[in-house]
């Protein structure tokens, strides 16, 4: 590490040769870290430290960086606060820096600890363009106020072996931004390719179920034939129950897994929310629910707070918005529309399933005679129950085993 100098030739502002300035200055530069070099080793870096006032009070520090280094320049501030050091902890801090063409700037972010306040700068940026400028200081922003440190130099050597980029801005904060907007429009062209997939999947789940439904009908049909049937006779009308009972069953079987395909509705409410979260400016309106940005809302536990809606007659006005992939937004809003009603249909299907197995089976206990068997269940007549001892009509006892005869 190298410590800031003052610049031979280049006489300091008024405001920083006062009596006073230059006995802080004097105090600051006893209390300094002991002087460093360059690491050796696999860590080299070229860091140097200075002392800064928030005072904008001091003699002026100066330090060097090079054309060609790559991320090998560390300024390192000690920061004070009127001579007194100053408290960084949960502040946001910045490097800024007016080129020396005096028409762009770079601006780079910092950590910070303590008192202290360390960059490391990209070269390729700060150093784009060679010579001296003397407007370089720190920013730092907490609790909504923002300080800065006092002016220092930066002097920037010339490359002999490699040529420079025009010069322009470098923003730190500007390229996070950048970058950010593409990650945003790649996730959203990704969210609208689930949507599609997810509508497909719903279209495909609809066919299933408009199948299950016609297996449903044709079976009812049955039921009511063999209904018919049992009214001329009791024995034919226990076993078209049972058959009945037993068709009910495999259609009950048949629905249920059809539906297991309407999981894919799901698929299409995560990803139409993953739509509206990534790839919408502010939010967006889907089947009574309004999804809008976590960025866009604040809950402190007690307010709600939603960026850019706005009071109106004692409602509120969400934010408009515009999203990207709206046909493939508007062709999963159908399918999920679509799928919505043929869940409800289907449902309906399922309760008639059970209405007719349950009068299929009061047609057999009516009809038939005893003992009659649907599915599990035995039916018998005349059987009783008193003081701990069951009755049943017509049984004996065989090897153990109770006969039940027919009667």
């Amino acid at each position: 590490m190298r410590r800031g100098r003052v610049e031979p030739g280049r006489p300091l502002p008024p405001s920083r040769c006062g009596g006073h300035d230059l006995r802080v200055a004097l105090e600051r530069q006893l209390h300094r870290a002991p002087e460093q070099v360059l690491e050796g080793g696999g860590g080299m870096r070229n860091e140097q430290i200075i002392s800064l006032d928030l005072s904008k009070t001091g003699p002026g520090e100066i330090v060097t960086a090079g054309q060609g280094d790559s991320s090998g320049t560390t300024i390192t501030a000690e920061v004070y606060d009127n001579g007194e050091a100053a408290d960084l902890a949960g502040s946001t801090a910045w490097l800024v820096v007016l080129l020396p063409d005096r028409e762009h700037y770079y601006r780079g972010a910092c950590s910070v600890s303590g008192s202290s306040v360390s960059c490391t700068v990209d070269e390729s940026k700060l150093c784009s363009v060679a010579g001296y400028t003397d407007e370089a200081y720190f920013t730092f922003t907490k609790n909504g106020k923002t300080f800065s440190t006092e002016r220092f130099a930066i002097e920037i050597y010339r490359s002999a072996l490699d040529g420079q980029e025009p010069s322009e801005n470098w923003d730190a904060a500007v390229d996070d931004l950048i970058a950010r907007g593409e990650a945003a429009v790649s996730a959203a062209n990704e969210a609208a390719s689930d949507a599609n997939g997810a509508a497909a999947n719903a279209d495909e789940a609809t066919d299933d179920a408009n199948d299950a439904a016609a297996n449903a009908n044709a079976a009812a049909e049955l039921a009511s034939a063999a209904t018919t049937a049992a009214s001329g006779a009791a024995s034919t009308a226990n076993d078209a129950a049972q058959s009945a009972i037993s068709a009910a069953a495999n259609i009950e079987s048949m629905i249920r897994e059809s539906l297991g395909g309407l999981s894919d509705i799901g698929d299409i409410g995560g990803a139409l929310d993953r739509l509206a979260r990534e790839s919408c400016s502010g939010g967006i309106y889907v089947s009574g629910t309004w999804y809008v940005k976590s960025s866009a809302v604040e809950w402190d536990g007690t307010v709600l707070t939603v960026h850019g809606s706005r009071p109106d007659d004692g409602r509120m006005h969400l934010p408009t918005t515009r999203c990207r992939g709206e046909d493939a937004y508007e062709l999963a809003r159908s399918a999920s529309e679509a799928v919505s009603t043929m869940s409800a249909t289907v449902e309906g299907l399922l309760e008639s399933v059970g209405v007719l197995t349950s009068a299929v089976r009061s047609l057999a206990l009516a009809a038939g005679s005893y003992p009659v068997v649907v599915g599990e269940t035995m039916y018998l007549r005349g059987v009783t129950y008193s003081s701990g001892r069951l009755t049943v009509p017509a049984a004996s006892l065989a090897s153990g085993r109770m006969l039940i005869s027919k009667h």
